[in-house]
């Protein structure tokens, strides 16, 4: 579950938020109020617009074939200004924003495997949802894992839809996707999916909100030789003695994935306006969610990066 963080947890994204101006209002899908703002409408103009080769597969892959998303633009799919096709940008963000092959924390296609539905890797199948609200109103969005005799799935709030919401943002909507997903994976291995009870350590939210936090660097190279940011080494663990060498919790697997689009994004797809987002995003979850201190903040975006190439081995 990621839990409406208090306004000074994320005194940040508050300030982002208050300055991106909303390009429009529309109509209401459900009780939330519908818009997008101008980063949104920016990004979705560079990766289409309106490619329905690339909704369709995202529809199956991510399964968003769940009733709830025909009140919330499932037949306007191109309106950025709805639910539905905001779900389909964080889509298209968190499976192509981070640069391939690049360094970073963890690769693209490892973000794509981990927060798609059906298929993958990760975890077993489950479908995505939108709701008005799950059992808590402060939740951006929850997962239930575990169903009897039922298929698992993830609960999309309206929090990370209506422009009037601080949470508002296309990088909050993808690393929330993300986070979620690795709940899922929580459950296919055995883990405990539930947050810590906050407040607690260093965690300052109140209610399960709360992870520890397992640190590595971008880049960091595990003891089977390979990196963190090859393909498929998100999907491992080192853990000795009961100590997590390399592990992640949601919130953590959530800010690496903001910092690698702040920092080594693809820039000719995710406007700089989205990398700031993910910045302010990330910085607000290492400052509040962890009950441990986190060893290190997300450094301002460079506009213009100059990247070195490398291949995965």
């Amino acid at each position: 579950m990621k839990p409406w963080k208090h306004a000074y947890g994320r005194a940040g994204l508050l300030i982002l938020s208050a300055v991106v101006a909303l390009l429009s209002i529309g109509l209401t899908a459900w009780a939330c109020i519908d818009g997008a703002n101008g980063p949104e409408v920016a990004f979705a103009k560079t990766w289409g617009p309106c490619r329905q080769d690339i909704i369709d597969f995202i529809y199956q892959q991510w399964d968003l074939t769940d009733d709830s998303w025909t009140p919330a633009g499932k037949q306007d799919d191109c309106n950025e200004n709805l639910p539905f096709a905001k779900v389909i940008n964080a889509v298209v963000l968190l499976s192509n924003g981070p640069h391939f092959q690049l360094g970073g924390f963890h690769d693209t296609i490892d973000y794509n495997d981990e927060s798609r539905s059906t298929g993958s890797p990760y975890h077993g199948n489950f479908y995505v949802r939108f709701i008005e609200q799950g059992s808590s109103p402060n939740a951006e969005a929850d997962s239930e894992t575990g169903r009897f005799a039922a298929e698992d799935r993830t609960n999309l709030h309206c929090l990370l839809f209506d422009p009037n919401s601080a949470f508002e943002v296309l990088a909050n909507r993808a690393s929330t996707l993300v986070h979620e997903a690795w709940h899922h994976w929580q459950h296919a291995n055995n883990y405990s999916t539930d947050h810590l009870n906050g407040p607690t350590g260093s965690c300052t939210v109140s209610g399960p909100g709360c992870d520890y936090y397992y640190f590595h660097p971008p880049d960091f190279q595990l003891p089977d030789g390979t990196l963190s940011s090859q393909i498929g080494d998100l999907n491992k663990t080192v853990v000795q003695n009961n100590v997590g060498i390399y592990f992640h919790s949601p919130y953590q697997v959530q800010i690496e994935f903001d910092a690698d689009i702040a920092l080594w994004a693809n820039t000719g797809l995710v406007p700089f306006a989205v990398r700031l987002e993910a910045q302010s995003i990330g910085n607000a979850v290492l400052s509040s969610q962890f009950a441990n201190t986190a060893a290190f903040t997300i450094g301002a975006p460079v506009p213009f990066p100059v990247y070195q190439l490398r291949q995965n081995p």
